[in-house]
């Protein structure tokens, strides 16, 4: 091995990030449409079923609505 080689500086600085934390970004683009989701199903799950509950009875509204009830 040459000496050049065993004198390098390896620890020397190529570049260097000053980017912005990526709290903002997860919470935008993961955690708020994860929740909206969530809670639209819910939501729609409780709308459909009191619908179908009214017209058809308790055990229809639980058998097509449930679907809705997998996210919650």
């Amino acid at each position: 091995m040459s000496h050049q080689a065993t004198k390098a500086n390896f620890s020397k600085k190529i570049a260097t990030f000053r980017g912005r934390s990526i709290g903002f970004r997860i919470w935008f683009f993961v955690i708020i449409p994860i929740s909206l989701l969530i809670l639209f199903s819910f939501f729609y799950g409780m709308l459909l079923a009191g619908n179908i509950y009214q017209q058809h009875g308790p055990a229809l509204a639980f058998i097509r609505a449930r679907t809705w009830f997998v996210f919650g």
